[in-house]
């Protein structure tokens, strides 16, 4: 439903609310209006005024645990780095040990035919 057009210099129509009121009653009723509507705007600004308190610990939050991280990611490469260090050692160390085992066998194998063959010439 379209209300119809103000004049101006004429009072507006009456609606529902204020049938019957005097100029007093309806400027106060306004008013009472206005002052609940600033209430109303005082508690979203509060909420506001928290919301910015929060995000700010939230930020101040996240940077503690970006340089934590930061720390930590440091620390995890020189840690990656002597782990690989260690492992190509002990890579190294197996192919030695290995080979030195491989040594000691043949040398044991050369004995044992040495002696073999010392026995079966005796007899």
């Amino acid at each position: 439903m379209s209300r119809p057009a103000r004049v101006l210099g004429r009072p507006d129509s009456e609606d529902e609310d204020t049938r019957g009121m005097s100029a007093q009653q309806i400027y106060d009723m306004r008013q009472q209006k206005l002052d609940e509507q600033d209430n109303d705007l005082d508690q979203i600004l509060a909420s506001v005024r928290r919301q910015k308190e929060v995000g700010i610990a939230i930020g101040a939050e996240t940077d503690d645990q970006l340089k934590l991280l930061g720390r930590l990611d440091g620390s995890v490469e020189r840690e990656d780095a002597r782990i690989k260090t260690t492992t190509d050692r002990v890579d190294k160390l197996m192919v030695e040990s290995s080979t030195k085992c491989l040594w000691i066998t043949i040398c044991l194998l050369i004995v044992i035919l040495v002696i073999v063959v010392a026995l079966a010439i005796e007899t």
